[in-house]
């Protein structure tokens, strides 16, 4: 495992993409003993960097209150056991494949190694959406964790619309910090072979599985 530097967020932009797309098509046309197999090769191929497990672990701490309400709305409605487990599993393989393509990734390898396609107009006004998005929504989680931490109690409405007075605020150097991004450029780029070539190596066996 020291042999590889970054073995699975080192992977290439483009490559990822490709482990994302394809995930999610397979995600959706899978047999539960499919999902579940798929399911296991993730969590194989994250023994190659261990911290994404952290990631992982987080992803699902924050989905427990979804899965309690669900299985709960299931349990009501008497939806049958099988269903209920698959959709539950099919959950849990999408947000492992968001993980692994994801999970300690910096945006600034996201712009530098997506020029390529940036230099399209449109393709870049998706990329700055995207990256404005992510600020807006790390600023105010660390606005909102601020605020709580100097309160007992729930936000009120009234606290929760200063949060988002307080973010909106920060427009302008957002939108200047996306700009920056999107203006990365990172000399003398070498390209994490290893890393891709595992990722290569997980793509065809995430799609063998799949047909078997």
């Amino acid at each position: 495992m020291k042999l590889l530097n970054h073995p699975v967020s080192g992977q290439h932009f483009y490559l990822k993409s490709a482990v994302f797309l394809t995930g999610l098509v397979i995600g959706l046309d899978s047999s539960l003993r499919q999902l579940l197999i798929q399911l296991v090769l993730i969590l194989v191929i994250l023994v190659f960097e261990p911290k994404l497990y952290l990631s992982l672990l987080n992803a699902l701490k924050k989905l427990l209150p979804f899965f309690a309400g669900y299985w709960v709305f299931a349990t009501l409605f008497a939806q049958e056991f099988l269903t209920t487990v698959f959709f539950s599993v099919q959950i849990l393989y999408l947000i492992a494949v968001t993980v692994y393509v994801l999970g300690n990734v910096k945006l600034e390898q996201i712009s530098n190694q997506s020029r390529g396609i940036r230099k399209w107009k449109p393709v870049n006004s998706c990329f700055y959406y995207l990256f404005t998005t992510v600020f807006f929504t790390r600023l105010f989680f660390t606005e909102y964790k601020n605020i709580k931490l100097t309160k007992k109690n729930n936000l009120s409405l009234a606290q929760l619309f200063a949060v988002l007075e307080n973010v909106y605020s920060m427009s302008p150097q957002i939108s200047n910090s996306v700009t920056n991004l999107l203006n990365f450029e990172e000399d003398n780029v070498t390209s994490n072979r290893k890393a891709n070539y595992l990722g290569v190596f997980f793509l065809a066996l995430l799609i063998i599985v799949h047909g078997i």
